[in-house]
């Protein structure tokens, strides 16, 4: 009679477990900033304004700061109110929360 309670606690404990799995993200989630990098591409989502942009560096304003991206011939391949594609040779980023 006392393995009853300890198996329904272990199938709970491990429904539990299993549900936190595929809980839904925190609030905000999906509206920050994200950047992938492949090959000579860089694509960046989420970002407010372009502030500075030459064939040496790309300057964007995010909600929480500034991305800057440094290289050589960079262009700008598209460019959407979500989402920025950069190509070229990348140098270095800097991220600063001005």
């Amino acid at each position: 009679m006392l393995l009853y309670p300890y198996r329904f606690h272990f199938h709970f404990q491990q429904k539990n477990q299993f549900c936190g799995l595929f809980r839904q993200p925190p609030p905000g989630f999906y509206s920050r900033p994200a950047v992938y990098l492949s090959g000579d591409r860089m694509e960046i989502e989420h970002f407010c304004t372009v502030l500075f942009f030459d064939e040496n560096r790309l300057c964007l304003r995010l909600a929480k700061g500034r991305f800057t991206v440094y290289g050589s011939g960079l262009r700008i391949c598209t460019l959407t109110a979500a989402r920025l594609t950069v190509q070229g040779q990348f140098l270095r980023t800097d991220f600063s929360d001005e």
